[in-house]
């Protein structure tokens, strides 16, 4: 097996960031045994894949509960902030007039 070239390096610490070390490790395998760059990904994503979509999947949920809280007058702990809900009762109050 041959060593990395340093732009290879580069590119793979660059592309770290959005893949788990098992990914990169079995990249890194293919890249050492002469594959390009595009087809050591290509076989990593085949075997290992990437936990990035359910890591997506995971924060999008949570900012959606949050979002949900928050419009509901809840705080980050889920107790109703009494200033909020009381905004909320005006609004709601104002919306049933017209």
């Amino acid at each position: 097996m041959k060593k990395l070239t340093v732009r290879q390096q580069a590119t793979l610490k660059k592309h770290a960031k959005h893949h788990t070390k098992k990914h990169m490790a079995s990249m890194r395998s293919a890249m050492r045994k002469g594959k390009t760059f595009g087809a050591a990904h290509k076989e990593a994503m085949k075997k290992v894949g990437s936990n990035i979509i359910k890591i997506l999947v995971v924060h999008t949920l949570a900012r959606k509960k949050q979002l949900i809280n928050y419009q509901n007058g809840q705080s980050k702990n889920g107790e109703l902030n009494q200033a909020s809900h009381q905004e909320k009762q005006e609004k709601d109050t104002y919306l049933k007039k017209q």
